[in-house]
């Protein structure tokens, strides 16, 4: 169960790595923005990961310099090409490079600060440089993918970073059901807290818990947000009410997923909070 609650407070993330023996710039390329089902079945084998409808996806992309000396990273732009194969047809679907949704951002052992995309990146030795686009699920007709993010780039002498992302399996989902309303609603406000956004992911997290007031997850995000900004009363009080929740049974479509050995997990990761948080 203790999953449960990480996937709620981290981002689901499937990384894959690709680089050029020749060059020291490291590539990664990740999904994320789909947390592990709380409401709504698992994904369909092969599927990793299920995307609904209407649901961003972010990819992050990640270069790192892992030699010894600085390096250059060579990119007209920093779009992100977006290649989908049906399964198990395997037919390819194009999709256009995806714009960045905010400014690169350069990583230096802990200190991190945005930047200024150039088409001549340098980077220093152990130097990273990343960013982010969006992918919206409704993008997508429903159906089970392999996904690849597609990103051209060399270093300056020429040698590629990368050509083509390994993929990975993603299940779009179109479920208009209550269950995966309710969702939706979870997995934006642990979206906003995951991206550190606390204020909106106070705001979606309240307006989730009042439309759906026996989501013991969601009244646990939202003490999860108060706790990140230093509100120890109104996290105990949102943990608190999450416990009452499980305590009682209340969360219906919770339980119907989960044994009681792992609903006792939960209500034990709770208390630890609330002790915490007194």
């Amino acid at each position: 169960m203790r999953a449960v609650l990480t996937g709620l407070s981290l981002a689901a993330m499937i990384t894959a790595e690709v680089y050029s023996a020749a060059s020291p710039l490291k590539l990664f390329v990740s999904l994320s923005g789909a947390v592990a089902p709380v409401y709504i079945a698992m994904p369909t084998p092969p599927a990793d990961l299920v995307v609904l409808v209407n649901e961003p996806l972010t990819i992050r992309v990640e270069v790192i310099n892992d030699g010894d000396v600085p390096r250059a990273l060579i990119a007209k732009d920093r779009n992100v090409g977006i290649a989908l194969r049906t399964f198990p047809e395997r037919r390819l679907l194009n999709r256009p490079s995806r714009p960045t949704t905010g400014p690169p951002t350069r990583v230096f052992g802990r200190d991190e600060s945005a930047t200024v995309w150039n088409e001549r990146m340098p980077l220093a030795a152990r130097e990273r440089l990343k960013w982010i686009a969006d992918l919206s699920g409704d993008a997508i007709p429903p159906g089970i993918y392999s996904i690849e993010g597609i990103v051209s780039a060399s270093d300056e002498d020429g040698n590629p970073v990368v050509s083509h992302a390994p993929r990975v399996m993603v299940e779009i989902r179109d479920d208009k059901s209550e269950n995966a309303a309710q969702e939706l609603a979870l997995r934006n406000a642990s979206r906003l807290l995951v991206a550190n956004r606390l204020l909106e992911a106070i705001d979606a997290a309240r307006a989730m818990v009042t439309q759906y007031p026996n989501s013991a997850i969601g009244h646990s995000v939202l003490g999860d947000a108060y706790a990140a900004i230093g509100n120890a009363p109104e996290a105990a009080r949102s943990h608190s009410q999450a416990l009452r929740i499980v305590e009682t049974n209340s969360d219906v479509p919770l339980l119907s997923r989960r044994t009681p050995e792992q609903m006792q997990e939960l209500a034990f990761i709770l208390k630890s909070k609330i002790a915490r948080e007194q």
